[in-house]
């Protein structure tokens, strides 16, 4: 979808809080920092108004008339002091950049989007010891967040102003006279013809047309002026169109039996979109009373699995298997399914622990379902995976080895500290 000319101002304008944010979270605060100086911000500004004046014909003066000047102006003014604050606090303390880079690096933990301000404030309560730097940090960080505030306003401004919507009118005031010019102009040669030079090239116009059926649309009195060829065309013309015409018949049958076929297949996807949710529902009210057949029937290859599932009978294998296509695992019942599968692995660790590697997609969904299995049930899980892979250091086989790391990861998917023998087995190398 293209974007609105406010939103267009807004990406241009964002460009240094956006490559601020990306420099907070690969750990380059340097960086980042110098990406929020005055003089940036104000030429991110000053492109995104040339960006938007390029793209409407609207003079960059009037623009411009819609910007908070004044507001901005003294904003950029603190933006700038409270940057250059930040960055001499930030030379200043580099003897302590190890530890906080190491901070920085967790900022991406939550899967946020890169915000500046964000960021910088996540930065300032790492470094709350360091009250020198972390106050000139916190600062920025408002002043930055009240910066986005605005592009947002001046964005709303230009999509509702009435600037914009005056130019367009005159670009359709121009096309329309160009366009009346031509009339005329038509008007004025065809006024000058003979009818019978009329008369032949409305005759040599219908002929040439794709339809043949066009034919049909030559005033009667037009034919007493064709010539034999004419008169040969026109034959053939009408010839052709009965045919296209039986063609036609057949073609609309045809796209009655598609439109026919499409609507079933529209009919199946609310039926499964309504199975899924129905499913979904159910999960998070588990029973023993088993899925419908018609329920089953929809869900295929993963009936097995599901009807299982909402009946907590949970197999040991069932952390094996790639859960990464399940049906419905891209729709409404997704939560469901991640939170229920997730609880049911945590509290079933004795079936497979010893037996069975998880893969990576139970992994992820193990991430994704957390919430599933209560913090105490998670963290019951720290002895036994850490006994297993102190077994697995003791034995040093491959297999066991993949097994244990599979299982370390599990504790992080879940939010759950690693033991002493996870730390020790380190991450490897696992299929």
């Amino acid at each position: 979808m293209a974007r609105t000319l406010g939103e267009q101002f807004f990406h241009v304008a964002m460009g240094p809080l956006a490559m601020a944010g990306a420099s907070f979270r690969r750990g380059d605060v340097k960086q980042g920092l110098a990406e929020l100086s005055g003089e940036s911000l104000v030429g991110s500004v000053q492109r995104a108004v040339d960006a938007v004046s390029s793209t409407s014909g609207v003079p960059v003066a009037d623009i411009e008339r819609l910007l908070p000047s004044a507001p901005m102006d003294d904003l950029v003014s603190k933006i700038a002091a409270s940057q250059h604050d930040a960055v001499e606090q930030w030379e200043l303390h580099m003897a302590h950049a190890s530890s906080l880079l190491e901070a920085i690096a967790k900022l991406t933990a939550d899967g946020r989007p890169p915000e500046a301000g964000l960021c910088l404030s996540r930065i300032a309560t790492k470094m709350k010891l360091e009250k020198a730097l972390a106050a000139p940090l916190r600062d920025l960080a408002v002043l930055v967040d009240e910066w986005q505030q605005v592009l947002e306003q001046v964005k709303g401004s230009i999509d509702q102003g009435k600037v914009l919507e005056a130019a367009k009118r005159r670009r359709e005031k121009r096309r329309q006279m160009v366009a009346l010019c031509g009339v005329v102009s038509f008007v004025i040669v065809a006024a000058c013809a003979i009818t019978v030079l009329k008369a032949r090239r409305r005759i040599d116009d219908l002929l040439a047309r794709t339809n043949p059926c066009e034919i049909e649309l030559l005033p009667p009195g037009d034919l007493r002026f064709a010539t034999t060829a004419q008169e040969s065309g026109v034959a053939a013309r009408r010839s052709a169109c009965s045919r296209q015409r039986e063609e036609t018949r057949l073609a609309e049958e045809r796209t009655r039996a598609e439109k026919q076929r499409r609507e079933k297949e529209e009919e199946d996807r609310r039926e499964r979109a309504a199975m899924c949710k129905a499913l979904g529902e159910r999960l998070d009210k588990p029973g023993t009373e088993p899925l419908p057949a018609r329920t089953l029937t929809l869900l295929g290859k993963d009936a097995d699995f599901f009807s299982r599932l909402v009946q907590g009978k949970f197999q040991g294998a069932d952390v094996t298997r790639d859960v990464s296509a399940l049906t419905c695992g891209d729709g409404p019942a997704s939560d469901a399914i991640a939170r229920t599968f997730a609880g049911a692995v945590v509290r079933n660790a004795t079936t497979w622990l010893d037996e069975h590697a998880l893969s990576p997609s139970v992994l992820a969904m193990a991430t994704k379902g957390k919430e599933g299995a209560q913090l105490f049930q998670r963290e019951g899980l720290q002895r036994p995976i850490d006994k297993l892979a102190l077994k697995s250091l003791v034995h040093s086989e491959p297999e066991q080895q993949a097994r244990a790391r599979r299982a370390c990861e599990l504790l992080r998917a879940l939010d759950v500290s690693q033991g002493i023998y996870c730390d020790a087995l380190g991450p490897g190398r696992t299929k």
